[in-house]
């Protein structure tokens, strides 16, 4: 990236005191992460730093959340393992009568947002708040070849499809 402005005849490198700097600046700015395509590109530009750094900042607190957000859903399943041996806590809850427009599918819990995106298709107009669910039909824990209902809550906007 730095290219000496001269080579003497013992192969020593000499740079002027800008490249010392800008040197530094590449050793500082690799320890926060910043690649080295985006520095080559700020040197060849010579941009401000503040632009840089803003986006790293926010790129960072980006991770942060993700990472946190990661953290704790280990922690809920490790709970959850520990309290019933699967990664998921069901839960049996007793609900008010709603409408609901549902497919019935054989296959893994890994497809439920296709299977969500293939009750949707079936709608010309899905109304303001499209809500789905699933409802397991196995009464016992079936993660590969569960019978699943997936549904979508009625409302009156909802048009479907001939």
């Amino acid at each position: 990236m730095l290219k000496p402005v001269k080579v003497n005849s013992r192969k020593y490198r000499y740079y002027l005191e800008q490249q010392v700097l800008d040197y530094q600046m590449i050793l500082l700015l690799t320890t926060l992460g910043v690649s080295l395509d985006e520095i080559r590109h700020y040197l060849k530009n010579k941009g401000r730093l503040t632009g840089l750094f803003n986006s790293k900042k926010s790129l960072i607190k980006k991770q942060i959340k993700q990472l946190e957000f990661n953290l704790d859903s280990l922690d809920k399943f490790l709970g959850n393992l520990k309290s019933n041996g699967t990664m998921v806590k069901p839960e049996v809850k007793s609900l008010q009568p709603f409408g609901v427009f549902y497919i019935e599918k054989i296959g893994p819990y890994a497809k439920i947002g296709n299977y969500c995106q293939e009750l949707e298709n079936i709608f010309n107009n899905k109304g303001q708040n499209f809500t789905t669910l699933a409802i397991f039909d196995n009464p016992t824990y079936q993660p590969r070849q569960s019978q699943i209902k997936v549904g979508a809550l009625a409302n009156k906007q909802m048009k479907v499809k001939q």
